[in-house]
């Protein structure tokens, strides 16, 4: 078996745009879809609803009125809880952040297993509910550590949680315990130590440790004298691997991460532990606003902060001043993206527009699809999105990697930019436009002076002259773009298609 398959090469990833440009000539993708519509219905048909056709397009429906819990639920547990939970209450339609929910499944959990115990323990058990702040830390430092630990010794667990509260959590089943087989290498041991079994301890599903890593993360950032600075990031993280506390039953040894603030989030990466992150601006404000200016600082994370906005509650003028900054830079949608990123900045958009905030630019990468039919009234995503009429944009720039843009879907572009009444330039990146315009499609651009620029794959730009419908050189105004130009701008995107 080790001699198989020596020469391949295997790439993994969530983000497609991180994909090289260039594959060898006998290249095989394989999309993983997760939990699909297929499976979901099967699920509802078979588990939840039997043959009752318009309880299952009810569960549907919610999911639909839920976005925000859409790729929360690609996990079949969630999905499961999700289909249950919709199915018998009617309180779940209010969810409308992953935050509200998880609190809600967590209760469930506790709730079920409450319902099997003698009433003398309830008392007990109620308290292990609502108290939980060494198993939160635990998580916490589990999470953030450079070579994160999610699974733990029960030895070490039941010392951290004490015996009777881990015993608890078992039995709810937000810890499971695994027997696997430790092999020790110790010359010193006898024989009959060098091969046993030992008990380890997770969550149940990652998340789970999220949540509570996230209870430990809005207490701490909740501090008056805790700021969360990623200019001011430490060598070295708080939970170090370099190690080792003789008197701390499992490596890793704690420091006194009370004082050192500004690298308390060094290896709690977004991209791997979005969902600390927003629960953490789900389960308290204040820890909220310093979670969402840290996200909003780093280099990357400026998109991943819409998530948390929408996880914070509070007052609508809290969100709105979110919001305000958020747009007076370039909002982002990019098709490598997840579709609830996409979602989450639309719906940022939705809010912008209702409230008459003015957008500075949206960028839109890879994901322009088409401009509905009844009159440029929606820009359709791939994703099957859509975005409205922006009149308080002031930018708008289509990056179509080798795309060949038809009359049509030109036309149908400037009639939506037509609608966008503060809007002032319209950008298109390495795509092929058509060679001019019909008049009575730039008319309104036209009487707006909206700058209309083009480039393709060359380095020259190109500018719509709104009076001829033709393009022109952006640097050298009254210089025509000629049949030449327009061929070798043709060859450069073919050549591109090709490389894809």
């Amino acid at each position: 078996m080790r001699n198989m398959f020596q020469h391949f090469e295997v790439i993994l990833t969530t983000r497609s745009s991180y994909l090289p440009k260039k594959y060898p000539a006998l290249t095989k993708r394989l999309k993983l879809t997760g939990f699909d519509d297929n499976a979901r219905d099967q699920y509802i048909r078979k588990a939840v609803v039997g043959d009752d056709v318009t309880a299952a397009e009810k569960i549907k429906q919610r999911l639909k009125e839920n976005p925000v819990l859409g790729d929360l639920c690609q996990v079949p547990l969630f999905f499961v809880m999700f289909a249950h939970m919709s199915h018998e209450s009617e309180q779940f339609e209010n969810f409308n952040s992953v935050t509200s929910f998880f609190r809600y499944m967590i209760s469930c959990f506790h709730s079920h297993m409450k319902n099997k115990m003698e009433d003398d323990n309830v008392m007990k058990y109620d308290l292990f509910e609502t108290k939980h702040t060494e198993l939160d830390k635990l998580a916490f430092e589990g999470l953030s550590r450079k070579d994160q630990q999610i699974v733990w010794s029960k030895h070490y667990m039941c010392a951290r949680l004490g015996q009777d509260f881990y015993d608890q959590y078992v039995r709810t089943g937000i810890l499971v315990e695994e027997e696997v087989l430790d092999i020790s290498n110790d010359p010193n041991a006898i024989i009959s130590e060098h091969i046993q079994y030992k008990t380890e301890v997770r969550f149940y599903h990652k998340l789970f440790c999220e949540w509570y890593a996230a209870h430990h993360l809005s207490a701490y950032a909740s501090r008056n004298d805790v700021t969360l600075d990623p200019w001011k990031e430490s060598e070295e993280s708080e939970y170090s691997d370099s190690e080792n506390n003789d008197n701390d039953p499992e490596p890793g040894h704690r420091k006194n991460v009370e004082s050192q603030s500004d690298h308390y989030l060094k290896y709690l990466d977004p991209h791997d532990v979005q969902y600390v992150y927003r629960f953490t601006c789900g389960l308290n404000r204040t820890a909220a606003d310093k979670v969402i200016e840290y996200l909003r600082t780093r280099e990357r994370e400026g998109k991943f902060a819409t998530l948390c906005i929408l996880e914070k509650s509070g007052k609508v003028e809290d969100v709105l001043q979110a919001v305000k900054r958020l747009c007076s830079d370039t909002v982002y949608i990019d098709n490598g993206d997840s579709l609830l990123l996409r979602r989450c900045t639309i719906q940022l958009l939705d809010i912008a527009l209702a409230n008459e905030i003015s957008i500075s630019r949206v960028w839109l990468y890879n994901c322009y699809s088409t401009v509905d039919l009844r009159g440029g009234n929606h820009l359709q995503l791939k994703s099957n999105l859509s975005i409205p009429v922006l009149t308080t944009l002031n930018e708008l720039v289509i990056r179509e990697e080798g795309r060949e843009i038809t009359s049509e879907e030109f036309t149908g572009i400037l009639q939506y930019s037509s609608k966008c009444l503060a809007l002032k330039e319209l950008w298109f990146w390495s795509c092929l436009l058509p060679p001019s315009v019909q008049a009575e499609s730039v008319s309104v651009l036209r009487s707006r002076n909206v700058k209309v620029i083009w480039r393709a794959q060359s380095y020259i730009w190109y500018q719509l002259n709104l009076q001829s419908c033709l393009w022109e050189y952006n640097d050298f105004p009254g210089r025509k773009m000629t049949d030449e130009d327009y061929q070798r701008e043709v060859r450069y995107i073919r050549l591109l298609q090709e490389s894809k």
